[in-house]
């Protein structure tokens, strides 16, 4: 916070510069489980970047990403309907900047998904893992890492709803993506 203060006091030229440190303090308490003041300074970031870029700019997306990590990590059923309002502000904000294909939508879309699935909410996870499965193969191939995570979280959707020959086939696939990038 003090690299902030002295930042800030130095010239409001900065002001980008502030909200990116911001946003790295935050990651920082974040890794600390020091959650107030990982919410604090992500809250300084998303005022700095919406005054000065605007509300709709990548990088509060970004920060929407971060706060939408940090509410899951903290697991109750009202901080969830919080953490999935940020992962569909960040997926807005992205898609409103023609970047609705990005992989970084697919990581939130990941995320929420894995929110509703806490909640039961299975058919909209479901549609979530879909997206962010069209996305990862599009921009990154069908053997991507990224495709193995989402094929576990399938296979987590399955097993949730007692589909256990569903689960096992996503199981297996998401084995075989690990296996086949593990092994070059």
């Amino acid at each position: 916070q003090e690299c902030i203060d002295v930042c800030h006091d130095a010239s409001s030229d900065h002001e980008e510069v502030i909200a990116s440190l911001s946003l790295k303090l935050g990651k920082s308490y974040a890794k600390l489980n020091d959650y107030d003041n990982a919410f604090g300074a992500y809250r300084e970031s998303i005022r700095i970047l919406s005054e000065t870029c605007g509300a709709a700019d990548l990088r509060v997306g970004d920060v929407m990403f971060e706060v939408g990590v940090l509410m899951c990590d903290q697991g109750s059923s009202d901080v969830s309907d919080k953490s999935i309002e940020c992962f569909t502000e960040m997926i807005r904000v992205y898609t409103e900047n023609g970047e609705a294909t990005h992989t970084n939508v697919a990581n939130a879309l990941i995320h929420k998904a894995t929110a509703l699935i806490d909640r039961s909410e299975y058919d909209e996870a479901g549609a979530a893992i879909d997206e962010a499965l069209k996305i990862y193969k599009s921009s990154l191939g069908n053997e991507a890492v990224e495709i193995g995570k989402a094929m576990l979280l399938y296979g987590t959707l399955h097993d949730a709803q007692n589909k256990n020959d569903d689960a096992m086939a996503a199981f297996n696939e998401a084995l075989d993506i690990f296996r086949d990038t593990s092994t070059g």
